[in-house]
Protein backbone atom coordinates (compact mmCIF):
# COMPACT_ATOMS: atom_id res chain seq x y z
CA UNK A 1 0.00 0.00 0.00
CA UNK A 2 1.20 3.67 -1.09
CA UNK A 3 1.01 6.04 2.16
CA UNK A 4 3.50 8.97 1.03
CA UNK A 5 3.00 11.62 -1.10
CA UNK A 6 4.98 10.29 -4.25
CA UNK A 7 3.87 10.46 -7.55
CA UNK A 8 2.44 7.08 -8.83
CA UNK A 9 1.39 6.27 -12.34
CA UNK A 10 -2.49 6.17 -13.29
CA UNK A 11 -2.06 3.80 -15.99
CA UNK A 12 -2.60 0.03 -16.81
CA UNK A 13 -1.91 -2.36 -19.43
CA UNK A 14 -3.08 -5.69 -20.39
CA UNK A 15 -2.33 -8.35 -22.87
CA UNK A 16 -4.10 -11.47 -24.29
CA UNK A 17 -4.80 -14.39 -26.38
CA UNK A 18 -7.17 -16.90 -26.08
CA UNK A 19 -8.74 -19.65 -28.48
CA UNK A 20 -11.39 -16.62 -29.57
CA UNK A 21 -9.74 -13.68 -29.39
CA UNK A 22 -6.61 -11.61 -28.54
CA UNK A 23 -4.97 -8.04 -28.09
CA UNK A 24 -3.87 -5.33 -25.89
CA UNK A 25 -5.05 -2.61 -24.08
CA UNK A 26 -3.80 0.46 -22.50
CA UNK A 27 -5.50 2.99 -19.92
CA UNK A 28 -4.24 6.23 -18.44
CA UNK A 29 -6.84 7.44 -16.04
CA UNK A 30 -5.21 11.22 -16.09
CA UNK A 31 -6.39 11.87 -19.84
CA UNK A 32 -8.17 13.89 -21.82
CA UNK A 33 -10.26 10.95 -23.50
CA UNK A 34 -8.65 10.45 -26.40
CA UNK A 35 -9.65 6.43 -27.37
CA UNK A 36 -7.86 5.06 -29.93
CA UNK A 37 -7.94 1.15 -31.73
CA UNK A 38 -11.08 -0.93 -31.85
CA UNK A 39 -12.53 -4.25 -32.26
CA UNK A 40 -13.71 -4.17 -35.72
CA UNK A 41 -17.40 -3.84 -34.42
CA UNK A 42 -18.67 -0.87 -35.70
CA UNK A 43 -21.31 -0.43 -33.11
CA UNK A 44 -19.02 -1.25 -29.86
CA UNK A 45 -16.11 0.63 -30.71
CA UNK A 46 -18.60 3.63 -30.89
CA UNK A 47 -19.93 2.75 -27.03
CA UNK A 48 -16.03 2.39 -26.43
CA UNK A 49 -14.99 5.73 -27.77
CA UNK A 50 -18.23 7.39 -25.80
CA UNK A 51 -16.91 5.61 -22.50
CA UNK A 52 -13.09 7.11 -23.05
CA UNK A 53 -14.58 9.98 -24.05
CA UNK A 54 -17.03 10.75 -21.17
CA UNK A 55 -14.09 9.28 -18.36
CA UNK A 56 -11.77 11.66 -20.07
CA UNK A 57 -9.46 8.31 -19.47
CA UNK A 58 -6.88 7.81 -22.45
CA UNK A 59 -7.05 4.42 -24.43
CA UNK A 60 -5.91 2.62 -27.35
CA UNK A 61 -7.24 -0.87 -27.82
CA UNK A 62 -6.58 -3.52 -30.39
CA UNK A 63 -8.63 -6.32 -30.62
CA UNK A 64 -8.36 -9.38 -32.70
CA UNK A 65 -10.39 -11.97 -33.42
CA UNK A 66 -13.18 -14.19 -35.59
CA UNK A 67 -15.41 -11.53 -36.70
CA UNK A 68 -18.62 -13.96 -36.32
CA UNK A 69 -17.37 -14.20 -32.59
CA UNK A 70 -18.90 -10.89 -31.10
CA UNK A 71 -19.82 -12.30 -28.07
CA UNK A 72 -16.03 -13.55 -27.18
CA UNK A 73 -14.96 -10.37 -28.70
CA UNK A 74 -17.14 -7.93 -26.39
CA UNK A 75 -16.63 -10.02 -23.45
CA UNK A 76 -12.95 -10.46 -23.62
CA UNK A 77 -12.67 -6.71 -24.45
CA UNK A 78 -14.40 -6.34 -20.70
CA UNK A 79 -12.49 -8.26 -18.80
CA UNK A 80 -8.90 -6.63 -20.90
CA UNK A 81 -9.97 -3.18 -19.97
CA UNK A 82 -11.19 -4.22 -16.39
CA UNK A 83 -7.85 -5.85 -15.59
CA UNK A 84 -5.71 -3.14 -17.04
CA UNK A 85 -7.68 -0.38 -15.02
CA UNK A 86 -7.76 -2.02 -11.93
CA UNK A 87 -3.95 -1.96 -12.50
CA UNK A 88 -4.06 1.83 -13.10
CA UNK A 89 -6.00 2.49 -9.73
CA UNK A 90 -3.39 0.90 -7.93
CA UNK A 91 -4.02 0.42 -4.47
CA UNK A 92 -7.07 3.05 -4.62
CA UNK A 93 -5.13 5.49 -3.10
CA UNK A 94 -6.82 9.11 -2.43
CA UNK A 95 -9.76 8.40 -4.97
CA UNK A 96 -13.40 9.45 -4.34
CA UNK A 97 -14.42 5.73 -4.39
CA UNK A 98 -18.32 6.68 -5.46
CA UNK A 99 -19.37 7.63 -7.92
CA UNK A 100 -23.45 8.12 -9.80
CA UNK A 101 -25.26 9.64 -12.09
CA UNK A 102 -28.79 10.03 -14.15
CA UNK A 103 -27.52 10.11 -18.04
CA UNK A 104 -30.56 10.87 -20.83
CA UNK A 105 -29.96 10.38 -24.71
CA UNK A 106 -32.89 11.52 -26.35
CA UNK A 107 -35.87 9.75 -24.64
CA UNK A 108 -34.05 7.59 -22.67
CA UNK A 109 -32.83 7.52 -19.16
CA UNK A 110 -30.05 5.44 -17.66
CA UNK A 111 -29.17 5.51 -13.53
CA UNK A 112 -25.66 4.51 -13.20
CA UNK A 113 -24.25 4.17 -9.72
CA UNK A 114 -20.42 3.01 -9.15
CA UNK A 115 -18.69 1.73 -6.23
CA UNK A 116 -14.53 1.05 -6.62
CA UNK A 117 -14.68 -0.52 -3.32
CA UNK A 118 -12.68 -3.99 -4.68
CA UNK A 119 -15.51 -6.24 -4.88
CA UNK A 120 -16.79 -7.13 -8.09
CA UNK A 121 -20.83 -6.98 -8.90
CA UNK A 122 -23.17 -6.22 -11.79
CA UNK A 123 -26.17 -5.38 -10.62
CA UNK A 124 -29.05 -4.97 -14.05
CA UNK A 125 -32.54 -2.81 -13.56
CA UNK A 126 -33.71 -2.77 -17.20
CA UNK A 127 -37.49 -2.86 -18.94
CA UNK A 128 -37.00 -6.26 -20.66
CA UNK A 129 -38.67 -4.41 -23.91
CA UNK A 130 -35.97 -2.47 -24.67
CA UNK A 131 -32.74 -4.14 -23.29
CA UNK A 132 -33.18 -7.88 -22.29
CA UNK A 133 -30.99 -9.74 -19.32
CA UNK A 134 -29.66 -11.85 -22.90
CA UNK A 135 -28.19 -8.82 -24.45
CA UNK A 136 -24.64 -9.36 -25.63
CA UNK A 137 -22.90 -5.93 -24.82
CA UNK A 138 -24.41 -6.63 -21.52
CA UNK A 139 -21.65 -9.07 -21.41
CA UNK A 140 -19.26 -6.02 -21.29
CA UNK A 141 -20.57 -5.04 -18.24
CA UNK A 142 -20.41 -7.78 -16.46
CA UNK A 143 -16.86 -8.75 -17.69
CA UNK A 144 -15.55 -4.99 -16.81
CA UNK A 145 -16.96 -5.20 -12.91
CA UNK A 146 -15.69 -8.51 -12.30
CA UNK A 147 -11.80 -8.01 -13.60
CA UNK A 148 -11.73 -4.46 -12.20
CA UNK A 149 -13.45 -5.09 -9.14
CA UNK A 150 -16.21 -2.91 -9.11
CA UNK A 151 -19.64 -2.85 -7.74
CA UNK A 152 -21.82 -1.47 -10.99
CA UNK A 153 -25.43 -1.13 -10.81
CA UNK A 154 -27.28 -0.04 -14.27
CA UNK A 155 -30.99 1.27 -14.34
CA UNK A 156 -32.55 1.63 -17.38
CA UNK A 157 -35.62 4.09 -16.09
CA UNK A 158 -36.54 4.67 -19.52
CA UNK A 159 -36.22 3.83 -23.07
CA UNK A 160 -37.39 3.31 -26.45
CA UNK A 161 -34.70 2.65 -28.87
CA UNK A 162 -31.94 -0.14 -27.71
CA UNK A 163 -29.08 2.14 -29.43
CA UNK A 164 -29.90 5.10 -26.86
CA UNK A 165 -30.53 3.22 -23.81
CA UNK A 166 -27.35 1.18 -24.37
CA UNK A 167 -25.14 4.54 -25.31
CA UNK A 168 -26.81 6.52 -22.41
CA UNK A 169 -24.87 3.51 -20.14
CA UNK A 170 -21.74 3.50 -21.73
CA UNK A 171 -21.49 7.67 -21.36
CA UNK A 172 -22.93 7.10 -17.87
CA UNK A 173 -20.22 4.36 -16.94
CA UNK A 174 -17.66 7.10 -18.60
CA UNK A 175 -19.29 9.77 -16.18
CA UNK A 176 -19.01 7.84 -13.16
CA UNK A 177 -15.63 6.44 -13.55
CA UNK A 178 -14.24 10.35 -14.13
CA UNK A 179 -16.28 11.02 -10.75
CA UNK A 180 -15.28 7.73 -8.55
CA UNK A 181 -11.90 7.50 -9.57
CA UNK A 182 -10.67 11.36 -9.22
CA UNK A 183 -8.26 12.33 -6.90
CA UNK A 184 -9.83 14.40 -3.89
CA UNK A 185 -9.23 12.25 -0.49
CA UNK A 186 -4.68 13.24 -0.18
CA UNK A 187 -3.09 9.86 1.21
CA UNK A 188 -6.36 8.14 2.62
CA UNK A 189 -7.68 4.89 1.28
CA UNK A 190 -11.87 5.60 1.09
CA UNK A 191 -13.01 3.07 3.43
CA UNK A 192 -12.63 2.30 6.89
CA UNK A 193 -11.02 -1.21 6.95
CA UNK A 194 -8.29 1.20 5.27
CA UNK A 195 -8.00 -1.04 2.17
CA UNK A 196 -10.04 -1.63 -0.76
Amino acid sequence: MNTDNREVSRTGTYAWRTGETGGRVSVNLDGTGCFEGGTGLGFFDHMLDSLFRFSEFDGNLKVEGDPGSRHHTIEDTGTALGTALNEALNDRLGINRFGWCLCPMDESLVRVSLDLSGRSGFYLFTDERVISRGETMLEFFRSISRAARWTLHLGVLHAENRHHALEASFKGLGLVLRQASALGRGSRIPSVKGIL
